[in-house]
């Protein structure tokens, strides 16, 4: 029920939200090293990728269309990633620029839940005509999720999805709390990896959401990212483990057995080094591992599905129990859910199929 709610709510985007994308209209520019703070590129590159930004200075450009909107109200969203400073200049008509920054480790007002920050153009009396943004030491360009929205929607927007996000995080916490008192309980392995995986769920949620920021706001951006990476990497190989140790061995071939152990230990191997880079061929290690854990969803899957076939009831438990969270997370390899859901995108809907 809570899944077709967040459907219902978060899957029709606003008719006046515009994702924002490298190209369209995003323009680039690049320094090879840091840039001092006064430099401005003289010119922006309004096609192709961007390249060599990683150990420097990316700059994103782009002049909003006149007459086509009221630019005097506007909210941009950027989705927190690895970076170590990020700085926001609104330009005006007359050719005022209001600047605002956050950097790793500090991210002051601007955060919100659901892994944002939220930068509104101070009022004056002329509107926004362009807006550029500038990242030192970005992991990916590819990785930014950016919306350009109205300051009232804005609001609405991330209003609802802190709401759907603590929802999400208390089903989560309460099931933690059930996995790890059956755990207890029963003594069984397949049930210690259960409350593990969601103890690691839960975390995971809090700093994908940001709202560990109230408790630990020196870890904000680069530091949160890079943890997030490393714990759901761990979520997939406990998930694992608990689905493959549940099965009894006379229903499950041991070559089969094998392979998901073999496939969710190479995802927990990649997710290391993934979890501390901060340069480095991110994307294609990160078009990698989405390769390996739909490969682990696939051998969890057969291994569910043979035990089943030979009368095992803990297969069919698994398969009642597992189905929406496997289904959703090998689904969002597959459609671009940056937009949706107020700027949640993926990340949300795997959060509440886990709970």
């Amino acid at each position: 029920m809570f899944s077709i709610a967040l459907l219902i709510l978060g899957g029709a985007q606003p008719a006046r939200a515009e994702l924002l994308r490298i190209g369209d209209p995003l323009c680039h520019a690049v320094s090879r090293s840091i840039a001092p703070d006064d430099t401005r590129p003289s010119h922006f590159v309004c096609n192709g990728d961007p390249d060599g930004y990683q150990k420097g200075t990316l700059w994103l450009h782009a002049a909003l269309p006149q007459g086509s909107r009221d630019h005097e109200d506007l909210s941009l969203i950027i989705h927190s990633s690895r970076f170590d400073r990020l700085v926001v200049r609104f330009i005006y008509r007359d050719g005022a620029v209001e600047q605002q920054h956050v950097r790793s480790g500090n991210f002051g007002t601007y955060w919100r839940a659901g892994g944002q920050l939220a930068f509104r153009a101070p009022y004056r009396d002329v509107p926004v005509v362009a807006f550029t943004l500038r990242f030192d030491r970005v992991a990916s360009a590819h990785l930014l999720r950016m919306r350009l929205v109205e300051r009232g929607e804005e609001a609405t927007q991330t209003t609802g999805l802190a709401t759907l996000t603590g929802a999400a995080l208390v089903l989560l916490i309460v099931g933690a709390i059930y996995n790890a008192s059956l755990a207890l309980a029963v003594r069984q392995q397949h049930a210690g990896w259960q409350a593990a995986w969601a103890c690691c769920m839960v975390i995971w949620g809090a700093c994908w959401s940001q709202l560990h920021l109230f408790f630990f706001p020196a870890i904000a951006g680069a530091v949160s990212a890079q943890i997030c990476t490393g714990l759901s990497c761990l979520a997939i190989t406990l998930a694992t483990l608990s689905a493959v140790t549940a099965l009894e061995k006379q229903h499950l071939d041991a070559g089969l057995r094998r392979t998901a152990l073999g496939l969710t230990a190479s995802v927990c191997a990649l997710g290391i080094p993934l979890s501390l880079m901060r340069s480095g061929p991110f994307d294609m290690l990160g078009n990698l591992l989405g390769f390996l854990v739909l490969a682990n969803l696939a051998a969890v899957a057969s291994c569910i599905g043979q035990a089943w076939r030979r009368g095992s009831s803990a297969a069919r438990s698994l398969g009642g129990a597992w189905a929406l969270p496997m289904i959703v997370l090998a689904s969002t390899s597959f459609f671009d859910a940056d937009a949706m859901f107020w700027g949640g995108g993926s990340q949300i809907l795997v959060l509440f199929a886990a709970a």
